[in-house]
């Protein structure tokens, strides 16, 4: 209805004209109709600010602020929302790609405390951590460097695997 301007109308209102206004985006950035645009070659940044303006264009002049700040404050939300959601599924999948990986010679040869140092992705960037496994695989004699090189490449695949499932994840929410 025409006077209500209560929060929950106006949040409701912001979120439908950014569903509305995100199929025209790509014939507003110039691209084809058809042309999927978040696979087109117009960036975040150009529709970001045509999204905005498609949504200031859709309130009356004194509700501008209210709705601009609402589109950033849920594209914020979203954002922070996205990458916990994200980071999440990255790190599920990349502890089992890497526990399913494991050759049983490895977790023969590498003691348990080593090898849940390459469970966690954020120890394996702390340098501190790596000086560790650096250490504990010099200990284990002329097939500790063997033993790292496997260990680092099954971490590869395990990190590829995780994020190619985060992007198909995301492309099928997007």
């Amino acid at each position: 209805d025409e006077g209500d301007y209560s929060v929950e109308t106006i949040a409701r209102d912001v979120l439908v004209v950014d569903v509305r206004t995100s199929q025209g985006v790509s014939a507003v950035a110039g691209q084809k109709e058809e042309t999927d645009s978040t696979f087109g070659s117009s960036s975040q940044t150009e529709q970001v600010q045509i999204l905005t303006l498609a949504v200031q264009n859709a309130v009356p002049f004194q509700r501008l602020g209210v709705v601009t700040s609402l589109s950033q404050f849920f594209r914020s939300i979203g954002g922070t929302i996205g990458v916990a959601i994200f980071g999440s599924i990255l790190t599920n999948r990349y502890v089992q790609s890497f526990q399913a990986s494991l050759s049983p010679e490895v977790r023969q040869a590498v003691p348990a405390t080593v090898l849940d140092g390459f469970s966690n992705p954020q120890a394996l960037m702390n340098p501190e951590q790596g000086e560790v496994i650096r250490r504990a695989f010099a200990q284990a004699g002329p097939d500790g460097a063997r033993l790292l090189a496997e260990l680092q490449e099954i971490v590869r695949q395990a990190l590829a695997s995780s994020v190619h499932e985060v992007f198909v994840f995301g492309s099928l929410v997007a």
